[in-house]
């Protein structure tokens, strides 16, 4: 029977994407404990866990974009254009054949 491939072992360890992970779960668990009141944290300590996570974790921010947007429907209008000026064709035809 072939051996497994295991990530983590003697050889080679755990990617740094997967530490990275880990600790980012291990700074907010932190967080969660002491927003529940399980643990007491400095506020040094706090901010040092805010500072990691903005490093590892995406910001939820507000993002603001200026600028002015132009949208043109002439194609929309020629193709209804044309279509008007086919059912005006339509029923002059018509009115003419009665």
């Amino acid at each position: 029977m072939a051996a497994r491939k295991r990530i983590g072992t003697k050889t080679g360890g755990w990617p740094q994407q997967v530490r990275d992970r880990i600790q980012t779960s291990m700074l907010i668990n932190r967080l969660m404990a002491c927003a529940k009141g399980e643990v007491n944290l400095q506020p040094g300590q706090i901010k040092a866990i805010e500072i990691l996570l903005r490093k590892t974790l995406p910001d939820l921010a507000a993002i603001s974009i200026e600028g002015n947007i132009r949208i043109s429907h002439e194609d929309a209008l020629t193709a209804l254009e044309s279509a008007v000026q086919l059912e005006v064709e339509a029923v002059a035809a018509d009115a003419a054949i009665h």
